[in-house]
């Protein structure tokens, strides 16, 4: 009967401990009661699977071998952590899981090797930026900046960027601006601005005023946004060389070439037109295609600068071989030039390059043109000629007079008798 009761204690006793350590696994909060019962019940209980009992054998602690496949199910509300980890090294071990099962497991950290991909590589067990883009690929920035700091260059279709930005090729801006200092004096403070519409626009200054536009048909405009030439200026133009003719010429004019303006040749020839025509030219000379109203035309005649001086000679023999004649220039000429309408007088160009041909030039065009100027020097040993013909008649007149008195003188005396 004792033993029977005795069984009978035992039994009830393991049943009331079984109830204590189940209450006390859900208890929510610590109290010694729980610390106590706890303490007297563990030392009974027997434990297993990832479970043992304390150094003292009245407490059960989390750690143990696992006896069969266990599970620890999570919420989102029921989360599970682990704190208080130590630093690992690159040898360690590190966890993963099953996609499939969960099951956590252990891997060598030297054989994780990420698959990486579109701009990304890897060395050893690190992933890093500078890889070979596979596919079309956007950064949002929303409102944040993107920056690069340092010393080092950015290139762009160059392995060896030698500025900080540099372009092995063509770029495409919608709109540009270069800076010549902190963004604190404003985003354009020296140069150059570049519009949607595919013109340029250079400004300074910190400034958008323009000082020089090039627009997207080709005219460039210094002081103006509507240039309508190649080159419009709206202001003076200064030439520190004395020179402003390149390549193949320059206009200056409403239109172009000989439109009307100043233009020249490739040859460096300066033209003067107007109406589609031709009117002046400087190529070492000038060459007026028309009248020249001037006060005074005085020519260089310094002695000082003459040598093998010798007077004309034969100079009426020779005038005597021209002719003074009127005319009328043709519309349509050989030489294209345009001139007046009303009648003119002057002489025949072949005639004159028979007998002084220094007076006579040839332009470019193979017309022929008389220097009129140097027929004055002809005039004055003309004027001289005759007047020293002159004074010889008027000698031999006087002479001839004075004998015809004489002659009446005794005439007279003769009839007296």
């Amino acid at each position: 009967i004792a033993r029977a009761e005795a069984l009978s204690i035992n039994q009830n006793t393991q049943g009331l401990r079984d109830t204590l350590v189940n209450n006390i696994a859900r208890a929510t909060s610590a109290s010694p009661l729980r610390d106590s019962i706890a303490s007297v019940a563990a030392r009974n209980v027997k434990l297993g699977n990832g479970l043992s009992k304390g150094v003292n054998g009245d407490s059960i602690i989390w750690g143990g071998n696992l006896s069969k496949p266990t599970a620890i199910a999570t919420t989102a509300a029921n989360t599970f952590a682990v704190t208080g980890l130590q630093g690992g090294a690159a040898t360690d071990s590190i966890l993963t899981v099953d996609p499939v099962t969960g099951v956590v497991k252990r891997r060598s950290a030297n054989s994780f090797t990420p698959s990486v991909s579109n701009g990304l590589y890897t060395s050893g067990n690190q992933v890093r930026l500078g890889g070979t883009l596979t596919e079309a690929t956007t950064i949002p920035m929303n409102s944040n900046n993107l920056m690069f700091t340092g010393t080092g260059n950015i290139g762009i279709g160059t392995a060896s960027p030698g500025t900080k930005l540099d372009v092995a090729g063509t770029g495409r801006f919608s709109e540009l601006s270069l800076a010549n200092g902190p963004s604190s004096e404003g985003d354009i403070t020296n140069l150059n601005y570049i519009k949607g519409t595919n013109d340029l626009l250079f400004s300074g200054n910190n400034t958008t005023t323009a000082h020089m536009y090039i627009a997207n048909g080709g005219n460039v405009g210094i002081g103006t946004i509507s240039p309508n030439a190649k080159l419009h200026v709206n202001g003076l133009i200064r030439s520190s060389s004395g020179s402003l003719a390149s390549g193949n010429g320059y206009s200056f004019g409403s239109g172009g070439d000989e439109d009307g303006g100043m233009y020249s040749d490739a040859d460096g020839t300066i033209k003067w037109a107007t109406n589609n025509a031709e009117r002046m030219k400087l190529d070492g000379s000038l060459t007026v295609y028309s009248q020249i109203y001037t006060p005074r035309i005085q020519g260089t005649s310094d002695v000082r600068l003459k040598e093998n001086i010798i007077p004309i000679d034969s100079i009426l023999y020779k005038l005597n071989q021209l002719r003074g004649v009127t005319y009328f220039w043709k519309k349509d000429n050989p030489s294209g030039y345009i001139f007046g309408t009303g009648r003119e007088y002057g002489v025949i160009a072949q005639e004159v390059q028979k007998v002084m041909p220094e007076l006579i030039q040839i332009d470019s065009k193979g017309i022929l043109t008389v220097d009129y100027t140097k027929f004055s020097a002809l005039l004055i040993e003309v004027a001289k000629k005759q007047q020293r013909e002159l004074e010889q008649q008027q000698s031999t007149i006087n002479d001839l007079e004075k004998r015809m008195r004489r002659l009446e003188e005794i005439i007279q005396s003769l009839n007296k008798k």
